[in-house]
């Protein structure tokens, strides 16, 4: 099985700065099961560095994240698109290979579905239409592996 972590960091001006509170609640993005209950905890791992950490999970799908940031008597709220970590020892081709296949091909799914622009927030840039494009990138480079892994060979007789 995989783990899944998130990690949320929290600056203000380019410095690392402890929010009042971070919470988050996790969703497996296929089925909108609960893994995590809204309103949980993230752990501080340093001054504005938070992450909570779901082990075991399923490898094969994607997870949304919903992380809560209270700061300064406003509150923040950012939705996370996550694929869990594969333990190296643990992937094997070509399973690994298709796992990792479709889980871009759901997070590509996922994002193409509700398409974002690219904003900057707190000095937290978001380019959604570079993402894609690094997306398509991987799955058209693993497609063209996994189309290698199997190649064919055609026969034919002449009369």
């Amino acid at each position: 099985m995989s783990q899944l972590t998130i990690r949320k960091t929290w600056n203000v001006n380019g410095v690392l700065t402890n929010p009042s509170s971070i919470t988050l609640g996790i969703v497996q993005g296929s089925t909108g099961t609960t893994i995590v209950a809204a309103g949980t905890a993230m752990n501080q791992v340093a001054t504005g560095i938070y992450e909570y950490t779901v082990n075991p999970v399923d490898g094969g799908t994607t997870y949304t994240a919903t992380i809560v940031v209270v700061y300064g008597g406003e509150t923040y709220t950012f939705g996370v698109v996550a694929v869990p970590e594969v333990t190296p020892a643990a992937a094997t081709f070509p399973d690994s290979l298709n796992s990792l296949l479709a889980q871009l091909t759901a997070l590509y799914a996922q994002i193409t579905l509700s398409p974002k622009p690219t904003y900057s927030v707190h000095g937290h840039n978001y380019a959604w239409g570079e993402y894609l494009a690094i997306l398509g990138a991987q799955i058209e480079q693993l497609t063209k592996i996994r189309a290698q892994q199997n190649p064919f060979e055609i026969v034919s007789r002449g009369n």
